[in-house]
């Protein structure tokens, strides 16, 4: 649906490879207003954006497949791991309840023993599920994710740190990777300023 002061527009279709990955539309409020050299410099605009946006649908499809990855990588884990350890201590449960009476220090003796299993399994447990939680660019995007570490920061009064944040112009929303990077770095300099520098005063600027 056009705004009716619309009088004349060219329609460019995006192509990459043979492939349509979307349309630019270039409008003036006047009739007959695109020269040939207008639809030319249209065309050319309208092959690096097919580029661009073919290339953004990569890195978006990258990005789904390495969380699919990792996320399936840890539930092997749990499987091949966790669930073997669990299994295992349940065995030995099973057979202290058997002993109980008839051989009580071999049946306190298997208990003693599970409890340590299960002690080590709770701790994969522990590892795994944050592993699996939201990286914080994931849940806040970049921003956020830094806002958040540094008030986190300051309001460790034990520090005696005092944290500023900038932020200068518009910021893009970038891939999950980038992002994740941008935010460790920034997450280990802030730990490096803390254990090894003895700063009294650290700036962040995101630009």
């Amino acid at each position: 649906h056009f705004n009716p002061a619309i009088q004349s527009a060219v329609f460019a279709p995006l192509i990459f490879e043979n492939e349509l990955v979307g349309c630019l539309i270039m409008a003036k409020t006047r009739t007959n207003s695109f020269i040939v050299e207008d639809v030319h410099s249209i065309s050319t605009i309208a092959n690096q954006l097919a580029i661009f946006l073919k290339t953004q649908m990569l890195f978006s499809e990258k990005e789904q497949r390495i969380l699919l990855e990792e996320r399936n990588r840890i539930a092997h884990d749990i499987h091949d791991g966790i669930a073997q350890i669990l299994a295992g201590a349940v065995m030995k449960f099973d057979a202290a309840a058997k002993k109980i009476h008839s051989h009580p220090q071999d049946a306190q003796w298997l208990v003693n023993d599970s409890n340590n299993i299960l002690r080590g399994a709770l701790q994969e447990i522990r590892d795994s599920i944050y592993a699996l939680r939201p990286y914080p660019t994931e849940q806040h995007g970049l921003y956020m994710a830094i806002k958040n570490k540094i008030e986190e920061l300051n309001r460790d009064k034990a520090l005696d740190l005092d944290i500023t944040f900038e932020s200068r112009g518009i910021q893009p929303k970038l891939n999950l990777v980038a992002e994740k990077a941008i935010f460790s770095i920034i997450q280990e300099s802030l730990h490096n300023c803390i254990k090894h520098a003895c700063a009294r005063k650290v700036g962040i600027l995101l630009n």
